[in-house]
């Protein structure tokens, strides 16, 4: 067959919706070519990659900087930890969750505090490719730099001299949507609509961050149960970005993606911009609606159809009459030019949210817009991000020594992970060994007095000197605690 021009062939597996990567290959080959490649060598080393390599063991690396964060990775022998044991000296595993396109997936406890992560290793055959060590951080760097609602968190990253490099993120305890929709015939339109809105206001931030996902697909989002806002319902969350890309980065050479949610423009191996996510989502929101996606078969016809087909209207394929306000937003996001679908994620987010106040849906239960209701929590939620984004570590402590604010800098430096410390008890923390008088020094501040400390506390191997002060608040009953690492 042949796509933008040159003549290609495939080699593939049974489930055309694995990850692929496809590259250009003129020569041709004997008959041999249409069985897969499993050889150890072509998962590990890209000179010796198949022209199709599937993404269980084989994603594709994503284009762009990486700074020398993975020079000291090109380990010779690393393992994947047992129950028990410590990565990074504060993630105790507590047992092995997945599987992921690189490597295992863990539950960790972490050590200092009652809280629980993800945690996912690169496997011990991709510690020596320095492209799969460089996709893995650059994984790493692009997720860790989002934070929305609908993006799962990643919170930290690293390299462990025995289990290698390693990611945390926050512990989504919920079922993917292939599941949830692997159980359903096809969802209400309701229920699709719900979905597919919250997966647009996460991409649509990503978009603004510069980002494009490149690689939306069930297997990709996770549902976890949510009874807020007086409804039941789930919180959708977008969980892996292995094929993030960001906008105005070289592009790759090949055809990256899964076929059955590939943009046409992708397939073409054009670079990927926010309307190929726009056109993934088309893809996904059809499948929602109808219990199926538009075309399946080998890669080949699949990524053929997605250039060149019209996919069939949803009330055919759903067998009964949809919406033709649904029906057009659909084909609108899936124009096989790029420029006649929606202008930006954000236009797709508007004309969705328009369709479902027309039809009666809604999302949740919200102050109405202008009331003091919702200017106090304008502000509230202004305050919080100023606070949070400050570089200086700062928490607010209650009477109880529990710590009711703390922003990212004080977790950071107290835990090496920046996550969210409300509710755990200052003495739990690696300050209490280095300060003495704490409950003393509360006790006074909640008195009203001004005070300061100079400490001195063990991190690790080093043995720094910290200034902290205690400074009264409005706040009944709550004091600020600041800390200043001398240099």
């Amino acid at each position: 067959m042949s796509i933008g021009g040159s003549r290609q062939r495939w080699r593939y597996q049974e489930d055309p919706s694995a990850q692929i990567r496809v590259t250009k290959n003129s020569a041709a080959k004997d008959a041999h070519d249409s069985d897969f490649d499993t050889d150890a060598a072509s998962q590990t080393n890209p000179d010796a990659t198949p022209r199709v390599a599937f993404g269980k063991t084989m994603p594709a690396p994503i284009i762009g900087d990486t700074g020398n964060f993975v020079l000291g990775l090109m380990r010779k022998s690393v393992v994947l930890p047992k129950t028990g044991d410590i990565v990074a000296q504060r993630y105790r595993v507590v047992a092995a969750i997945g599987e992921g396109g690189m490597g295992q997936v863990y539950e960790v406890a972490h050590i200092r505090l009652s809280r629980s992560f993800a945690l996912k290793l690169l496997h011990p055959s991709l510690a020596e490719d320095k492209n799969m060590c460089r996709s893995f951080f650059r994984e790493a760097r692009y997720a860790s730099s989002l934070e929305h609602l609908n993006l799962v968190s990643v919170l930290d990253f690293g390299e462990d001299p025995i289990f290698g490099g390693y990611m945390v993120m926050e512990l989504a305890d919920g079922q993917s949507l292939k599941s949830f929709i692997s159980k359903r015939a096809k969802l209400s339109i309701k229920k699709a609509c719900d979905i597919v809105a919250q997966l647009a206001e996460a991409l649509s931030y990503m978009h603004q961050n510069e980002l494009v996902h490149c690689d939306l697909k069930p297997e990709n989002i996770v549902l976890i149960p949510n009874e807020t806002a007086g409804r039941r319902g789930h919180l959708v969350k977008i969980l892996d970005f292995g094929l993030a890309q960001s906008l105005g980065g070289t592009n790759r050479d090949g055809v990256f993606g899964t076929p059955k949610y590939i943009a046409p423009e992708v397939a073409r191996q054009e670079a990927p911009g926010p309307a190929s996510d726009i056109y993934s989502l088309g893809i996904l929101f059809f499948e929602l609606i109808t219990g199926s996606v538009p075309w399946s078969g080998d890669v080949g016809s699949v990524l053929h159809a997605q250039v060149h087909e019209a996919p069939p209207s949803l009330s055919e394929a759903r067998g009964s009459s949809v919406d033709p306000a649904l029906e057009q937003l659909v084909a609108i996001a899936l124009a096989k030019d790029p420029s006649k679908r929606h202008k930006s994620m954000s236009a797709f987010v508007y004309e969705l949210k328009n369709f479902m106040q027309m039809s009666g849906m809604r999302r949740s239960r919200r102050a109405s817009l202008g009331t003091a209701e919702d200017e106090t929590a304008r502000r509230a939620k202004s305050a919080c991000l100023g606070f949070d984004a400050l570089h200086l570590p700062l928490a607010t402590i209650n009477s109880e020594g529990t710590i009711v604010a703390a922003n990212a800098a004080f977790s950071n430096f107290l835990l090496g992970i920046r996550v969210g410390l409300e509710g755990t008890k200052l003495a739990e923390t690696s300050l209490a060994s280095a300060w003495p008088t704490m409950k003393l020094d509360l006790d006074a501040a909640l008195q009203g007095n001004s005070l300061g400390r100079r400490v001195e506390m063990t991190q690790g191997q080093s043995t720094r000197h910290l200034q902290m002060w205690l400074e009264p608040t409005s706040a009944l009953g709550q004091v600020i605690l600041s800390l200043y690492p001398e240099r």
